[in-house]
């Protein structure tokens, strides 16, 4: 069945090693373990309109169920609310952009949906403890 195909698929995968510098860890794989099309359609819908927010009925849409059972399934699937998530994945983008020194923060702020440069700040400090200017110095 279908758990059994993804068991034998994680097993198999290879995974490329990065250097020190870079997490082993993917917010676009970690929290893709389950069956579950519905939210594996939102999770995409996530990732691929970084930028945009969509409303909980939108996903809902999205993911064949009504608003409050796609909210418990996406938890239920995923381990985080769907807020987390997309959280997790403006930062996972805005660290791919921090690696090009010449994209100021505000144009990483807003290539990240995030509301402000500001925001951006105060939420990558609260994520990883440090401001990501300190982490671009690296």
């Amino acid at each position: 069945g279908p758990l059994f195909a993804m068991q034998v698929a994680k097993e198999l995968v290879v995974y490329i090693r990065r250097d020190g510098s870079q997490t082993q860890h993917s917010v676009y794989l970690d929290y893709r373990t389950h069956v579950n099309s519905g939210i594996h359609r939102v999770q995409d819908h996530i990732v691929s309109n970084v930028c945009d927010g969509i409303s909980i009925p939108g996903l809902a849409r999205m993911a064949r169920m009504s608003p409050r059972t796609m909210t418990r399934t996406f938890r239920a699937a995923t381990g985080l609310s769907i807020s987390e998530f997309r959280q997790k994945v403006r930062l996972e983008a805005a660290r791919i952009m921090l690696r090009d020194p010449d994209v100021t923060l505000q144009v990483v702020a807003e290539r990240a949906g995030f509301k402000s440069a500001r925001h951006f700040r105060r939420t990558w400090r609260e994520a990883f403890g440090v401001t990501p200017s300190m982490t671009r110095r690296g």
